[in-house]
C-alpha cells in the first residue's frame, strides 16, 4: 500500500486539552526506512507494521471516535473528518 501519513509539525490550542494538528507530509518510505533502521526490521516488515497500525488507528477513529496511543495521549474525532490529538496528562510536548 502506498500512501502520506501525516506527522505532527505544529499544535493548535483549541481548548480543554485539545490540539488541532497542522502537519508536514513523510510519505510511507521515508519512515518505514527510519523505522527500520532504529529497530532492526527490514524495510518491507517497518512498511507492513506501520500499514497495520495505521488502519488499527483509523479503525477504531471510525467505530469508536478515538484511538488511544499509550504513553502518550490520544486522537479524537471530531465531525467528519477533523482529528485532534489530546495529549495524556503529565507528558509534555514540543
Amino acid at each position: 500500500m502506498s500512501g502520506t501519513y501525516h506527522f505532527v509539525a505544529r499544535k493548535y490550542e483549541t481548548g480543554g486539552g485539545d490540539h488541532a494538528v497542522d502537519s508536514n507530509r513523510m510519505k510511507k518510505p521515508e519512515i518505514a526506512k527510519q523505522w527500520a533502521r532504529q529497530s532492526g526490521l527490514s524495510q518491507a516488515e517497518a512498511a507492513d507494521r506501520l500499514d497495520r497500525a495505521v488502519h488499527q488507528i483509523l479503525a477504531r477513529l471510525r467505530k469508536e471516535g478515538e484511538a488511544p496511543l499509550p504513553g502518550v495521549g490520544k486522537l479524537l474525532r471530531r465531525g467528519g473528518t477533523m482529528v485532534l490529538f489530546e495529549r495524556e496528562e503529565g507528558k509534555r510536548g514540543d
